[in-house]
């Protein structure tokens, strides 16, 4: 019998428990799978509402710098800083030549890369992994 043909399963089956004896299960089997099978089931609930906060977290996050962006270049913010507080860049002139050139200038944009990267490894990276079978 080909067991492929679907149509013929019935028989299949009935064949193939003819075969074999028939033992009891094992006392606390049925409880054992039910408690993994609701395990599983939470993980994965689990799974989905991270996966929908993150990705509601970074596009949050995007929302938020392009807003930023925007209010920056509609508004014209440097130009009114220095409209309203005619020493302001002066006084970022003169900060920028006090401090000493060093790591902390890169420290910002190095930070920010590594978040974006973390973020983009939670969101897009959980594809790969939480589907390979072998999670538990």
């Amino acid at each position: 019998m080909d067991p492929k043909r679907l149509s013929e399963l019935d028989a299949f089956l009935n064949d193939a428990a003819k075969e074999r004896c028939v033992r009891e299960a094992p006392w606390g089997l049925r409880r054992r799978v039910e408690t993994r099978v609701r395990y599983v089931a939470l993980q994965n609930a689990e799974r989905k509402r991270f996966f929908g906060a993150a990705s509601f977290g970074a596009c949050s996050l995007a929302g938020l710098a392009a807003l930023m962006v925007l209010t920056f270049w509609l508004f014209d913010l440097p130009g009114a800083f220095a409209a309203q507080m005619p020493g302001f860049w002066g006084h970022v002139d003169r900060a920028a030549a006090v401090l000493p050139a060093g790591w902390w200038h890169y420290a910002g944009a190095g930070l920010s890369a590594v978040g974006a990267l973390a973020l983009f490894i939670v969101v897009f990276g959980r594809r790969r992994t939480a589907d390979n079978g072998h999670s538990r």
